[in-house]
């Protein structure tokens, strides 16, 4: 039996009253619009409701995000006050705190309402939950392949003292920097951007992170694991 033309032009009163009602129930919001879910995952309000507290990963979480937070912050006070620690490898360990308390002031610490109440911003809000992502992994990027440069600094200042100065001078290592900051944002921001429904608030661990089980996310998880850790760590082992 085929549909009446007529009744999909000219719709009875129940037929709008019946959208009408199913608009209401199931709203539009600007989520769906700016970041439209995936035709095969679930949709990006992947919650119904807070969650239940989880005061194990609330300690945890709160333990390390004060640890990472004081800590580097100690470092990167230390090591900007003071004249003779200014140099080459101490710009790299700058660069290395910074890395790590972004992570714990962006990342750590907006999951800490989620534990503590099981409701918090990055629950709701997809592209809240997007930018802590792109904001977290992009340092991680970057905190890795920082700590690949200060290993290769202090191997080139040990086995290489006479030309070290010339190789390493602060403005070449300053423009490394920076570079490496470039190039793990550019990554984080090409990749999420382009697919950000494999972005996903993750309940066991209350934060938001890569879909594990979308293949989608499979690329890049590859690429930030490949150039953001496997190479800067087989870098810092080999001039260990």
């Amino acid at each position: 039996m085929y549909a009446n033309p007529l009744r999909i032009l000219y719709p009875s009163e129940d037929s709008i009253a019946d959208l009408q009602q199913e608009i209401l129930q199931h709203p539009i919001t600007t989520n769906h619009i700016l970041f439209p879910p995936s035709p095969s995952g679930p949709p990006l309000n992947f919650t119904e409701g807070p969650l239940r507290p989880n005061y194990v990963v609330f300690t945890f979480t709160l333990f390390f995000t004060f640890v990472g937070v004081l800590g580097n912050f100690v470092v990167i006070i230390t090591f900007s006050s003071t004249p003779k620690l200014r140099n080459q490898t101490g710009l790299c360990m700058i660069n290395l705190a910074i890395a790590d308390f972004i992570i714990g002031v962006f990342y750590l610490c907006v999951s800490l309402p989620c534990s503590l109440h099981g409701d918090c911003l990055i629950i709701s809000s997809h592209p809240i939950c997007l930018g802590a992502v792109i904001i977290s992994y992009t340092s991680y990027g970057a905190g890795f392949c920082s700590l690949a440069v200060v290993s290769l600094n202090r191997a080139f200042l040990i086995s290489r003292p006479l030309q070290y100065k010339s190789i390493f001078t602060k403005k070449r290592i300053l423009a490394i920097l920076i570079g490496i900051w470039m190039f793990s944002l550019s990554i984080t921001l090409g990749f999420t951007l382009s697919k950000p429904h494999t972005i996903k608030f993750d309940a066991a661990y209350y934060n938001c992170g890569l879909a594990a089980d979308d293949k989608d996310a499979w690329p890049y998880s590859y690429i930030i694991n490949i150039l953001g850790f496997l190479i800067p760590v087989a870098i810092a082992t080999a001039c260990s």
